[in-house]
């Protein structure tokens, strides 16, 4: 379920931080730790995982997100094409 929730979690950090990426990339930390603070850790004690993932992602836990990561992670490393994607 971990899996889950921080691929769901980090779409969700991306549509505030996009250039998380690169932020990871040169050291700078600051702002993702200042957005998980914001919306997660300060946030953990007063709803339980379920209701505390929805408020943060403005859905339920579900797959979609983690399937979709490592599609493209397993993609990028394999150079493979998307299924039904013609050349």
């Amino acid at each position: 379920m971990g899996n889950l929730l921080s691929y769901q979690i980090w779409d969700t950090l991306l549509q505030d931080l996009p250039n998380a990426d690169d932020l990871i990339e040169s050291g700078n930390f600051k702002p993702i730790h200042g957005w998980l603070k914001q919306h997660i850790y300060s946030q953990g004690r007063k709803y339980p995982p379920k209701q505390l993932i929805e408020r943060v992602t403005g859905r339920p836990m579900a797959a979609f997100s983690y399937l979709t990561g490592l599609q493209a992670k397993y993609r990028e490393i394999y150079g493979l094409e998307m299924a039904g994607a013609s050349s």
